[in-house]
């Protein structure tokens, strides 16, 4: 007889584990909130559970790009843009419920990084379309 098969952790337990990771920071935010300026460095990963952001560019060279608006759920700024300066603002475009995650936290393989997986959000480059 087979070994029974192990299940992967619904969505609502993964989130629940995240949330109550150490470190881990669960708030409401106020529309107009900057979660990452533009030529900054991101610290956290903002995971995003209700609400919309706007994403925008143009501060650092005086040229704005056109906006644009995304709703939760996801994450933000996607894991692989942390490493350079953002090349847009995210800002709530409407209060929003959020999870803080210190970037400390989300080593490949790791058991945070594991539980992004498994909610299976859009992970958001703050790119700005053309």
């Amino acid at each position: 007889m087979p070994p029974p098969a192990t299940s992967m952790p619904r969505p609502h337990e993964a989130l629940e584990e995240l949330s109550s990771t150490t470190d881990v920071f669960r708030c409401r935010r106020p529309r107009g909130q900057v979660l990452v300026y533009e030529g900054h460095l991101a610290q956290s990963l903002f995971v995003v559970l209700s609400g919309r952001v706007l994403v925008k560019s143009g501060a650092s060279n005086g040229v704005e790009a056109p906006s644009r608006e995304v709703a939760a759920p996801l994450v933000a700024p996607a894991l692989a843009d942390v490493a350079r300066p953002a090349p847009a603002t995210l800002e709530l475009a409407e209060d929003a419920e959020l999870l803080f995650i210190p970037l400390g936290l989300c080593v490949p393989g790791g058991r945070v990084a594991e539980l992004l997986e498994e909610l299976d959000l859009t992970n958001l480059s703050l790119k700005v379309e053309d």
